[in-house]
C-alpha cells in the first residue's frame, strides 16, 4: 500500500486512515487503523481515536483496503529498470548483490535520496570469489591478503555489505 502513494514533498506530513492493517507483529489486524507519516517515516500507528495526527496533515482515505509492512527483497540483480517496480508491488527495501560497484552505489545514492523512484536500496558491489565466474564476473581473490584489502576496498568505496561466493 505504502508503495503505491503518490510522491510527496520530503517533509510532508500525511496520515492513511479507515483500512485494515496488518502489521506483522505476530498481534491481529487493526481495524480503523490510522498510520501517521511524517516525511519518509511512519511516526505512529493505531486505531482511529487511540492516534493523535497534525491537523494540517494530508488525509489519505483507505477505507475497504489491507495495509502491509513493506516488503523486503534480500538477494536482487538491480537493473535500472527496476526500482520504480518494486513500489508498485509493494517491496519497499531491496539489497543489490554482485553488481558492479561503481554503478550500484551511484544507483543506491540516486534511489535513497530520491533522484529515482524507488526502494531504499542496500549494495554489496562486485562478489568476491576463488573463481572469476558469474555476470558480472566475480573478483577473484586467493589468499586472505587479497580478501582483507579487497573488503576494505570495498568499506571505502562506500559498500553496505560484502559479498563472498
Amino acid at each position: 500500500m505504502l508503495g503505491s502513494l503518490p510522491a510527496r514533498a520530503p517533509n510532508a506530513t500525511r496520515w492513511l486512515a479507515g483500512g485494515t492493517l496488518i502489521a506483522g507483529t505476530g498481534s491481529g489486524p487493526v481495524s480503523d487503523a490510522v498510520i501517521v507519516i511524517e516525511g519518509s517515516r511512519i511516526t505512529a500507528v493505531g486505531s482511529r481515536g487511540q492516534v493523535s495526527y497534525p491537523p494540517n496533515a494530508t488525509v489519505i482515505r483507505t477505507d475497504g483496503r489491507t495495509i502491509l509492512p513493506g516488503l523486503v527483497d534480500s538477494h536482487v540483480h538491480l537493473r535500472d529498470y527496476m526500482p520504480p517496480m518494486f513500489l508498485r508491488y509493494g517491496v519497499t527495501t531491496v539489497a543489490d548483490t554482485h553488481d558492479p560497484t561503481e554503478w550500484s552505489l551511484v544507483q543506491r545514492d540516486a534511489i535513497n535520496s530520491g533522484r529515482i523512484r524507488g526502494p531504499r536500496t542496500f549494495v554489496s558491489g562486485e562478489r568476491a570469489a576463488n573463481t572469476t565466474e558469474g555476470n558480472p564476473p566475480s573478483v577473484q581473490l586467493k589468499t586472505v591478503d587479497e580478501a582483507r584489502a579487497y573488503g576494505r576496498k570495498l568499506i571505502a568505496m562506500g559498500v553496505d555489505v560484502i559479498k563472498g561466493h
